[in-house]
Order: structure tokens, then sequence, then C-alpha cells
């Protein structure tokens, strides 16, 4: 069987929150380890996606590995979930496989690395899977990308953003994937394009923080599962969460520059307190700018 809802992402807008909740939900079924990465490594053997791609995904790879050992150590009944993903080949009836709920339980997966997904694979998902529910979070554009390029420059191979050179940097404000993240109208185009509105959640970071409970009762309505009272001890916390040096004022300026027009976009789109609170901020950059 193939899930019934996917959370496409953002990267680094609370996914792992989100992963952490649903769990706590008995309806609900999620793969033993978050991000599959299906549907961006199709076609690829088991073995060659540690040499053939990014340094997000080999990480994923370690990780899970971790995870597995862990949970065999622990005694959970998760080894023959394990070997099906770690030591057979890729393709959908795989993937498929990948998922075990019983009788009853919604099934999904969370991999922010779809919202990066172009036409083709899109369309192949819907091929597969017509009646889909599809979650997105989305995250100020210029905060997003800045976490995003510090967790990179603190965990692969580098010492923290900190000590990495401006130059550098500034030469990831070109990187076709993290910039490719942060397009979100191009996102949510594509995805309506194959599945109504009303197969599609759009959240907001903003609201973890803010309205955590009626964020996860959104989502529970939205998947069709009943109110669950049992919620993770984090529920107004981040997880994942690491203390980063904030933006210089100079490459923040930059940023807003950078993401002046998604910001308009999907304000235009939603127009809620969120997206007003980011463009809000990204005119009062741009006109302190301009006036100094």
């Amino acid at each position: 069987m193939y899930p019934d809802f996917l959370c496409i992402g953002t990267p680094k807008s609370g996914t792992t929150w989100l992963d952490h909740q649903l769990r706590c939900h008995p309806a609900l079924w999620l793969p033993p380890i978050k991000e599959l990465h299906h549907f961006d490594c199709l076609g690829t053997a088991p073995w060659a996606l540690y040499y053939r791609f990014d340094k997000g995904i080999q990480h994923n790879l370690r990780r899970a590995a971790k995870q597995s050992i862990s949970d065999i150590r622990a005694g959970n009944s998760n080894i023959r979930w394990y070997l099906r993903y770690f030591c057979l080949t890729r393709s959908d009836a795989w993937y498929g496989t990948l998922f075990t709920p019983t009788r009853g339980q919604v099934a999904g997966e969370i991999t922010p690395a779809y919202c990066r997904l172009e036409e083709p694979q899109v369309a192949h998902i819907h091929r597969l899977m017509p009646h889909l529910k599809v979650v997105l979070i989305l995250r100020n554009p210029v905060e997003r990308f800045w976490s995003n390029l510090a967790m990179y420059f603190s965990k692969y191979g580098y010492n923290g953003i900190e000590n990495v050179s401006e130059s550098d940097i500034i030469k990831m404000f070109d990187s076709g994937i993290h910039r490719r993240s942060a397009e979100y109208h191009k996102t949510i185009k594509l995805w309506r394009r194959y599945y109504a509105e009303d197969q599609m959640l759009i959240a907001f970071f903003e609201q973890i923080s803010s309205q955590p409970q009626a964020l996860l009762e959104s989502v529970y309505r939205f998947l069709g599962v009943p109110h669950c009272d049992v919620f993770d001890d984090k529920l107004a916390q981040k997880v994942n969460h690491r203390q980063y040096p904030s933006i210089p004022d100079h490459l923040k300026i930059q940023l807003h520059m950078l993401f002046q027009t998604e910001i308009q976009l999907i304000h235009q789109m939603f127009n809620n307190q969120f997206t007003q609170g980011w463009l809000d901020d990204n005119q009062s950059v741009l006109a302190r700018h301009c006036a100094e």
C-alpha cells in the first residue's frame, strides 16, 4: 500500500516537530524513520544513495542506520522494516512495502525535500496516489534560508556558520537546493496542478509557537482522524532547535532583497497574519536600507 498523506516540507519549518506530534496519535502510522526520500531518489539502488546524492541525504542515511541499531538493541520489532529499507532495490513497489499500518490507521511520511520536486516527479506521485493528502509548512523565506545555511555549516564538515568566510556564505545564496526550498509560490502552484485545494493543507511555522494545539487539530481534521489528547511533551517547543548566530545586517538586506518577490506573492496568495508579518518585516528592512 501507499501512504494516505505526505508532508512535503519545507526544510527548517517545523516538520520534525510535526513528525514527533503525529507519532503520538494512535490512529496515525509513520515509518520508523523520518524522511524516506523515495521520490527525490527514484531509480537509485540503496548502496548508490550514499555516494551519488548530496550531504543531506548522506546524513539522513547515517541517522537511519544509527536509529535502526538503537531500535534493534532496544528490542523494537522493526528489524524486518529496516532490512527492507536498507537492502532491497528501490522501486515504487518497494516503497509501498514500507507502509504497514494496522487496520483503521492513516499512514503517511514526512520528507521536506519533496517541496523541491519538479513536475515529472509530482506527476509520478499523482499517478500512484491520486487521492493523496498533502501537508506543506511555510516559514518566512529569509529566516528559513538562514536557518538552513546555519544547519548546513554546522553539520557537513564545517565548524559552524560563524567560522565560515562571508564569501562562502554568499556563494550559497545562489545554491539551487537552498533557493528552491524557499520558492513556495512555485511549489504550491505545481502541486495544485495535480491535487485539489481540499487535498492540500498549508500551515505556517509561527503556529508551532503561537497555536500548537490548534495547528495539530487542523492537521487531524485534514487527515480525517479524531481529536487526540496525547501530545508529545514538547508540544509548544521546536524540535531539532539550535541556537545559530543572527543574520548580520548587511547579509539580512541581501536576503530580503532576494526574497522580496516571493514574500509578496505568498502574501497575495494567503493574506493572513503570518504572511503580513513577513511582508512588514521585509518592507521595514528594505526601507531602513534605502534611508541609509
